[in-house]
């Protein structure tokens, strides 16, 4: 049936929580959440997620499958309130439905691994420089210029820039380079 699965994943007071739509029996998507600075626990967390996030969506799912028991009466009233369905929350503790809270929490636990790979390529890298480029301070900004022609005639100059070690589009530039001559 339609149904979300919502799984929390913790690492200090950073937070993702995963949700995964059903629609039909089917995996439609999945929807990644990050928090950070948490000091909520998990039943408070889900708790102010649901509220918040359910309140936008168009159409609720048959059921809601949640990691931990809340007061799922009182949420389910509130959910549906001036809709065409009501919202059944769970949490389930054995079967395919538990299952599928475990791949809600597998999808968020790689999510943040992946995040906190990405930092750590991105600290190696300007380490990395500040060393090789004999820097007193890791290269807050770093911007390359690519210079283009076709066959000597109109050139044009790009930029390209990086804060922080990743990539800034809103500081990128293009230049079309009026000269009558090439040197």
């Amino acid at each position: 049936g339609d149904m979300d699965a919502l799984a929390i994943y913790r690492q200090a007071d950073e937070v993702v929580l995963s949700k995964l739509v059903y629609r039909s029996g089917k995996l439609l998507g999945a929807h990644q959440f990050n928090f950070e600075k948490v000091i909520e626990n998990d039943e408070e967390l889900l708790e102010s997620f649901l509220l918040q996030h359910y309140v936008t969506e168009n159409e609720l799912p048959h059921e809601i499958l949640l990691p931990v028991k809340l007061d799922f009466e009182a949420l389910s009233e509130i959910l549906s309130a001036n809709r065409k369905r009501k919202a059944h929350l769970m949490a389930p503790q054995k079967g395919d439905k538990l299952t599928l809270i475990e791949m809600a929490y597998l999808n968020a636990e790689s999510t943040k691994k992946k995040e906190k790979n990405a930092e750590t390529i991105i600290e190696n890298t300007l380490a990395e420089m500040k060393e090789r480029f004999s820097l007193k301070r890791y290269p807050e900004r770093i911007e390359c210029f690519d210079n283009s022609h076709l066959s000597g005639s109109s050139p044009v100059s790009a930029l390209v820039a990086f804060t922080n070690g990743v990539k800034d589009t809103k500081r990128y530039r293009k230049y079309k380079i009026q000269s009558d001559k090439l040197s």
